[in-house]
């Protein structure tokens, strides 16, 4: 399977899209599965994802998001019993994004069904949101392939399961966007708690459904209202001292 890197340089399509069909037509469908799980959240290799029209960069409103301005926020569910139908999922495929590291900015393509969107994204962020525009399209050409190349009528388990990756890391992705348009993310405290919830489940777990979930309240104490209320350590000071428990450099 591709490297990030590999990725990286054509991910909307092209080369990553080959090496995935070659895994297919191998039967190894599996391995692209478990490419995913192997990049690390804290990869350097930050590149533009794609090329194109780029939307100017927005903020709005001097106020830290708390969610949205009308209601309280919520950790992005995983849509464990959901069935995603097929106009869904198809929808799902169309979507990409990308950082666009010159504009510290997320870029949103949404396949033809409206214009292309951009916000704000502190450093802090860049590389999560990085990591999961790549996956979502090592996802995205996972499941495609299997469409195309598999008659077996058991494959609908398989896709759905796929299918509801990638509606909780666009439903993470949209958070975020939602996030950023109503706070100032010059601001040195902006936080966006969906986000930070979601790279702790992902660091931590690797694994976003509700036994991941359980597991990590359990391991270290972390909730969606202990990221809400910003208990110590935030997930950028933990996972540095995780990382360099010594404190040597």
């Amino acid at each position: 399977m591709a490297s990030v890197d590999e990725g990286n340089r054509d991910v909307g399509g092209g080369r990553h899209a080959r090496d995935v069909e070659m895994e297919m037509r191998r039967g190894c469908p599996i391995l692209a599965w478990n490419a995913v799980h192997q990049i690390n959240l804290v990869s350097p290799n930050l590149q533009i994802l794609g090329s194109g029209f780029i939307p100017s960069i927005t903020t709005a409103g001097p106020v830290t998001c708390k969610g949205t301005s009308t209601s309280t926020p919520m950790a992005i569910q995983f849509p464990t019993n959901t069935t995603i139908n097929l106009r869904t999922i198809n929808k799902l495929l169309r979507k990409r994004s990308y950082i666009d590291c010159e504009r510290n900015g997320l870029v949103v393509l949404s396949g033809g069904e409206g214009p292309p969107s951009a916000v704000n994204v502190p450093s802090k962020y860049s590389h999560a949101l990085h990591i999961i525009s790549y996956r979502y399209d090592v996802y995205k050409h996972t499941t495609a392939a299997i469409q195309a190349h598999s008659t077996a009528a058991n494959v609908k388990p398989a896709i759905q399961q796929l299918a509801q990756i990638l509606q909780y890391l666009d439903d993470v992705r949209n958070a975020y966007t939602s996030c950023a348009r109503q706070g100032d993310t010059h601001l040195k405290g902006w936080f966006c708690p969906e986000l930070e919830y979601h790279i702790w489940l992902d660091y931590i777990e690797r694994s976003y459904h509700d036994g991941a979930r359980t597991s990590m309240e359990k391991r270290v104490g972390v909730t969606f209202e202990y990221v809400q209320k910003r208990q110590k350590p935030e997930i950028f000071d933990f996972r540095k001292s995780f990382n360099n428990p010594t404190g040597k450099v």
